[in-house]
């Protein structure tokens, strides 16, 4: 186990987002103002962020082999994020969501997963490698509940930290907002456990 990488299960998608003076009620066709094509999926994003942060990290998650799947492995490439846990999905389109906003902020999302919606606990144990090389793991509800918690107990039973998902969450709601900060305080976190651990050991 790598003390030093960071292990995300998640999605990716392409955001397709609309920007009008106002969101459109049902029948109505409205002029916006401006869009914006990028990648998505909090997953995906999450795992940037860390690479970003100086963290090691990998990302687990079902893409198609579609155009839009070239905008995530692009990205991962220049952002230096692990592809080893990519699952290429054949024939299937890539997960994507419409995102409309209008002036004030507010929004309507529709999200069609694609091929992301095909991860299951079978494509996780295939993959079980990136739990023994890392020491953390990152998942959420965006992917099926059984798949998250069957992650859960693999990076439980191979000595991962799971519980530091909630010390992510309140680093959240203390507005914790520099990046390379959070990620010091999960490695630090991961530190203190496996000094207690030893302590335990003794």
């Amino acid at each position: 186990m790598n003390e030093k990488n960071i292990l995300v299960v998640g999605i990716f998608v392409v955001d397709l987002s609309f920007k009008a003076n106002k969101l459109p009620s049902p029948g109505e066709t409205i002029i916006g103002e401006n869009y914006i094509i990028g990648p998505g999926g909090k997953g995906s994003n999450q795992a940037v962020a860390i690479s970003r942060a100086g963290g090691k990290v990998s990302l687990i998650a079902r893409i198609g082999d579609d155009h839009f799947a070239n905008i995530g492995l692009n990205l991962y490439q220049e952002e230096n994020v692990n592809t080893e846990g990519l699952i290429i999905a054949k024939g299937e389109n890539t997960g994507s969501a419409a995102i409309s906003v209008d002036k004030n902020g507010m929004n309507s999302i529709i999200v069609v997963p694609g091929a992301a919606s095909g991860i299951d606990k079978s494509l996780i144990e295939e993959k079980i490698e990136l739990f023994n090389n890392s020491s953390l793991l990152l998942t959420g509800y965006e992917i099926p509940l059984e798949v998250t918690n069957h992650s859960l107990k693999l990076a439980k039973k191979k000595g991962h930290y799971p519980e530091a998902i909630g010390l992510l969450e309140n680093l959240n709601q203390m507005q914790v907002k520099n990046k390379k900060t959070i990620v010091n305080l999960l490695l630090q976190y991961i530190k203190e456990q496996q000094n207690i651990g030893k302590e335990k050991n003794k």
